[in-house]
């Protein structure tokens, strides 16, 4: 191996990653699901692999390695923006890399000699890639987002409808789904029409308390511009004001963040980050349609259902 061809295979790596990371920034729907993010990366990683292949005689590992070592840390901080609770999603990403960047190579080395050979590993490749994107990168997706917990609330506080202030003891009796964001946060903006559609599933159950929490925590919010946000998106979730208190006391370290409280008052579920792939909406919902069967629906239960707010 010579000196040349190690940085030569550094830099299409680095190529590569720059080419994803630029998709993503560019077209936000790519950014949004890590479906896209893969599929991205095995085209060009494969891509990578076959501009630097001709010729090759060495380690395959060892230059599959080097192919992929240029992009993993773009890969990491792409994908971390999520929280260090998406790390699962990026280390699947690193096996995915060095087989792509591996078959690029071996198909422009066998190319002219055999032809048959090459196209053979190419389609291998392409179904190896497809059947990672649709069957494991939405399981491993949700199995990082969402994480089981059983635990009281801290006590936190929350500006609704002007200057009414709720905390913890306020939702006890009923399950609630706090839903941390910012205008600012372009996963958040991509979750709140999923998260309406969760809302308008139980909007109407006296026994779930629901509310889209604009918070400070990470930047310069304000709940009248939480509210001008939400009305020109023509969205119509309950919102909360957070100063950053409740994001501290709850744990919140990344954006999106959502809390499923019970009606006993201890924290049950708490989703990370936001993907499409995921199909969040039917998920939250299984989870607070299992919570609900444990609150009695009673006359007492109408009538203290919903903490003081905006009505439904």
């Amino acid at each position: 191996m010579t000196r040349s061809s190690f940085w030569l295979d550094l830099l299409a790596g680095i190529a590569a990653i720059v080419a994803v990371v630029g998709a993503c920034i560019a077209f936000h729907p790519i950014g949004a699901d890590f479906r896209a993010i893969y599929a991205l990366t095995a085209i060009l990683f494969f891509l990578a692999g076959f501009a630097t292949g001709r010729g090759f005689a060495a380690s395959l590992w060892w230059k599959a390695a080097r192919l992929s070592a240029g992009g993993l840390l773009g890969i990491a901080t792409l994908i971390m923006n999520n929280g260090v609770h998406r790390l699962p999603v990026t280390l699947g990403l690193i096996p995915l890399t060095i087989a792509v960047s591996a078959a690029g190579v071996l198909t422009r080395r066998d190319l002219s000699a055999a032809p048959g050979r090459s196209l053979l590993l190419a389609g291998t490749t392409t179904v190896f890639a497809a059947l990672v994107i649709v069957v494991v990168v939405p399981g491993l997706s949700r199995s990082s987002a969402f994480e089981t917990v059983d635990r009281a609330a801290p006590l936190f506080h929350l500006a609704v409808d002007g200057p009414a202030v709720i905390g913890p003891a306020d939702l006890r009796g009923r399950v609630t789904i706090l839903a941390f964001w910012a205008s600012w946060c372009l996963p958040c903006i991509r979750e709140l029409p999923e998260l309406e559609r969760t809302y308008d599933r139980f909007r109407n159950d006296p026994r779930v308390t629901f509310y889209a929490v604009d918070t400070a925590l990470l930047g310069d919010q304000t709940p009248e511009n939480g509210r001008h946000f939400l009305e020109i998106h023509h969205l119509h979730l309950p919102m909360a004001f957070d100063t950053g208190d409740a994001s501290r006391a709850l744990g919140v370290d990344a954006l999106p963040a959502l809390f499923i409280v019970g009606p006993d008052g201890h924290i049950r579920c708490v989703h990370h980050g936001y993907d499409v792939s995921e199909d969040m909406e039917e998920a939250v919902a299984d989870r607070v349609t299992q919570l609900v069967k444990t609150v009695p629906r009673s006359p007492l239960t109408r009538r203290a259902a919903r903490p003081p707010g905006p009505p439904a």
